[in-house]
C-alpha cells in the first residue's frame, strides 16, 4: 500500500549521510546513462501572471507558478515526480530584492513528491516535500564540495542563514574537516539563531559577521544560500583556492565568472518554462547553464571530466536548476526507511488504480 509521509516523518528517518550516499549513486547512474531527468535541464515551470487587484490576490506583481521535476533511475528501480503550486511575488528590503511565495496564504506551501516502482508501476509513496527539498539541495552541494574543494578545507563563508544554509553547512561538514564558519545575512537575529543551532549540532566554531565580504574573507568554501534576486557578493571577494557554492543563479555577479578557473554545472541545460500571455525571456548567454563546455556533476562522478587540479584554482559548483533524480533517489530512501520503521499512513492501493483503460 502507498505510504503518505509527512515532513516530520521524513525528518525522523533521513540523515545527511543517507542523502549524500543515495545522491552519489543517483548521479553516477545519470552519468552512466542509467537515469534520466525530464526535462534534461531539470525543471519545468508554468507561469500565469495575474492582474493587480484580482479577487483574492494579496500582493501586487503576483504570478501563479506550477513547477515540476521528474526522473527515473533504473538501478534503484524508481521513478518520481515532484510538483509544487506557488503564488510568487517579489519584495525589496533595504538593498535586497527577494522572491517570495506561498500557497493559499502566506506561511503555507504546497509541494508533493510521488514515488513509483518502475518494476510494476505501483505508487509507493506520497511525501510532503519541504524537508526533502532542503536535504537534496544541500547534499548535492556537498557532493560538489567533495569533488571540487581543497582536501583540507576547514573554513566556510556563509551568506544566508535560512534552511538551505543549514543543510549546506551540514553537508560540507560531512565531506570536509570543517572547523569554523563565518555567516552573514541582513537579519542579524536570524544569523544569531542559526549560529547557536549549528554550533550545537555540528560542534564547530561559528561567528556572525557584519557583511558578505567579511564572511568570504579567508574562506575555503564560500556558500551563498539566499533567495535574493540579485548578486549578494562582489567578484572581488573571490580568493585563490576558494570553492564557490551558490544556491541560485542570481547570487553571483556576472563578472565572477571570469575569476572561476573550473566551473561544474549541476545538469546539462536549464529550466524549461512556459508563460501565459507572452514568451519566456531567453536565458542570458553568459548564464553558466548555457556553457556547454562546462562539465556536469555526473561527468565528474563517472570520470568523464576531472575536478580540481591545483590548490590555487577557484572552483564553482553551479547548483541550479533542481533535479528530478534528487527527489527520486532521496524520496525512495525516505519511503524505505519509513516503511522499515513503521512510519507513514497507509493508503489503499485501490484508490490509485482503475478498471478502465485510458
Amino acid at each position: 500500500m502507498p505510504l503518505l509521509i509527512t515532513v516530520d516523518e521524513s525528518r525522523e528517518v533521513l540523515t545527511m549521510e543517507e542523502t549524500l550516499d543515495v545522491l552519489e549513486r543517483a548521479y553516477t547512474a545519470l552519468g552512466q546513462g542509467e537515469a534520466v531527468n525530464a526535462p534534461t535541464g531539470g525543471r519545468m515551470d508554468v507561469a500565469v501572471p495575474l492582474p493587480d487587484g484580482s479577487p483574492g490576490l494579496l500582493f501586487p506583481g503576483t504570478s501563479y507558478v506550477f513547477g515540476s521535476l521528474q526522473a527515473a533511475i533504473r538501478p534503484l528501480g524508481v521513478f518520481a515526480i515532484r510538483f509544487k503550486s506557488d503564488m510568487v511575488y517579489s519584495i525589496t528590503e533595504g538593498a535586497y530584492r527577494t522572491r517570495e511565495k506561498y500557497c493559499v496564504e502566506p506561511g503555507r506551501y504546497c509541494g508533493v513528491v510521488l514515488v513509483f516502482s518502475i518494476w510494476n508501476g505501483e505508487l509507493l509513496a506520497i511525501i510532503h516535500d519541504s524537508f526533502l527539498q532542503h536535504m537534496r539541495v544541500g547534499a548535492t552541494a556537498g557532493l560538489g564540495a567533495k569533488l571540487l574543494s581543497r582536501d583540507g578545507a576547514e573554513t566556510i563563508g556563509m551568506v544566508g542563514s535560512g534552511g538551505m544554509a543549514r543543510t549546506y553547512l551540514e553537508a560540507f561538514s560531512h565531506v570536509r574537516p570543517i572547523r569554523r564558519a563565518r555567516v552573514f545575512s541582513p537579519r542579524r537575529e536570524h544569523c544569531e539563531a542559526f549560529a547557536r543551532e549549528m554550533r550545537a549540532r555540528l560542534e564547530i566554531d561559528i561567528v556572525v559577521v557584519d557583511s558578505a565580504a567579511a564572511a568570504a574573507r579567508g574562506a575555503d568554501i564560500l556558500a551563498t544560500c539566499t533567495d535574493s534576486a540579485q548578486p549578494v557578493i562582489d567578484a572581488g571577494a573571490i580568493e585563490p583556492g576558494m570553492h564557490l557554492s551558490p544556491v541560485t543563479g542570481s547570487e553571483l555577479p556576472r563578472d565572477a565568472l571570469t575569476r572561476i578557473d573550473l566551473l561544474v554545472r549541476h545538469l546539462d541545460g536549464g529550466n524549461v518554462a512556459y508563460r501565459v500571455g507572452g514568451e519566456v525571456p531567453s536565458l542570458d548567454a553568459r548564464d553558466p547553464t548555457r556553457n556547454a563546455e562546462a562539465p556536469t556533476l555526473a561527468d565528474l562522478l563517472t570520470a568523464k571530466a576531472s575536478g580540481r587540479s591545483t590548490a590555487e584554482q577557484v572552483t564553482c559548483f553551479y547548483n541550479v536548476p533542481g533535479s528530478g533524480v534528487q527527489f527520486a533517489a532521496a524520496g525512495l530512501r525516505v519511503y524505505e526507511l519509513a516503511k522499515k520503521r513503521g512510519l507513514g499512513r497507509e493508503l489503499p492501493l485501490d484508490w490509485f488504480l482503475e478498471d478502465e483503460r485510458d
